[in-house]
C-alpha cells in the first residue's frame, strides 16, 4: 500500500514538473511605427491616389498585450494573446480637380486603438532564438481622427474632427524574430522584431464619394517577460 501511494506521488510530481516547462504566461510592450496602403475603389483618379500615397507619413505608437504560451512539442509553441493595438499615420491630399484652388490640401491624421485577440505559432530555431507567425482579430475600441484643410492662395484654413466611419474589425497577420534570455529557472526576458499587415479594409468605402479604403502596416519591437509554471 505504501509502495502504491509512493508511486502515485512520484507520478503526480513528475507530471507537475513536466507541466512547468510547457505552460507560460507573459506580458509585452511594443513600440511601433505604422503606415498604410490603399485599395483603389474607383472613387479617386489614379493621379490623386499616387499623390495621396506620396504624401502619406507614418507615426510612432505603443501597443501592449498579455499572452499564454504552451509547448506543443520540442521547440514548437503556440501562444494566445489579448492586448491593445495602436495604429497611427497621416495623409495629405492635394486635389487636382479643384481648378479654382489647386493648392487646397486636406491632411487627415489617424490614431486608432483596437482590442486584439491573437494566436501564433512559435518555433525555436537555435537555443533561445525563435521565429513566429500569427493571425489576429482587431476590434475597434476608439478612433481619433483629425482633418485639417488649408489653401495658401485662397487664405482658407479649417481644422476639426473627421466623423467618417471605420470598420469595427480587421484581420492582421504578423511575422516576428525574437530572442529569449533566461533570467531564472522560471523567468525569461523576451525581445522581438515584428511586422504586421492588415488583410482587410480599415475604413468604409461607402460613407462618402471621396473615401479611400486603407489597410494599416506596422513594424515594431516587443520587450516583455515570460514566466513558466
Amino acid at each position: 500500500m505504501r509502495l502504491l501511494l509512493l508511486t502515485i506521488y512520484v507520478l503526480i510530481g513528475a507530471n507537475a514538473n513536466a507541466q512547468e516547462t510547457k505552460t507560460s504566461i507573459g506580458f509585452a510592450l511594443s513600440p511601433n511605427y505604422s503606415s498604410v496602403r490603399y485599395v483603389d475603389n474607383g472613387a479617386f483618379s489614379q493621379s490623386d491616389i499616387e499623390l495621396i500615397e506620396l504624401r502619406t507619413t507614418g507615426a510612432p505608437g505603443l501597443s501592449g498585450n498579455v499572452f499564454f504560451q504552451y509547448e506543443l512539442m520540442d521547440k514548437l509553441f503556440i501562444t494566445w494573446g489579448l492586448g491593445i493595438q495602436n495604429y497611427r499615420y497621416s495623409t495629405t491630399y492635394y486635389s487636382q480637380s479643384q481648378i479654382e484652388y489647386p493648392e487646397l490640401s486636406v491632411k487627415t491624421t489617424y490614431s486608432q486603438f483596437y482590442l486584439q485577440l491573437s494566436a501564433s505559432v512559435k518555433y525555436r530555431i537555435y537555443k533561445t532564438l525563435y521565429v513566429r507567425a500569427g493571425i489576429g482579430a482587431d476590434v475597434l475600441a476608439e478612433q481619433r481622427v483629425e482633418i485639417t484643410q488649408s489653401c495658401p492662395t485662397c487664405q482658407y484654413y479649417y481644422k476639426g474632427d473627421d466623423h467618417s466611419n471605420f470598420k469595427e474589425a480587421m484581420l492582421p497577420v504578423s511575422l516576428g524574430v525574437g530572442y529569449e534570455l533566461k533570467l531564472s529557472d522560471r523567468l525569461n526576458l523576451m525581445s522581438e522584431l515584428f511586422g504586421t499587415m492588415v488583410m482587410t479594409d480599415a475604413k468604409y468605402s461607402v460613407t462618402s464619394s471621396n473615401s479611400l479604403p486603407q489597410r494599416p502596416l506596422q513594424i515594431g519591437f516587443s520587450l516583455g517577460i515570460i514566466r513558466s509554471f
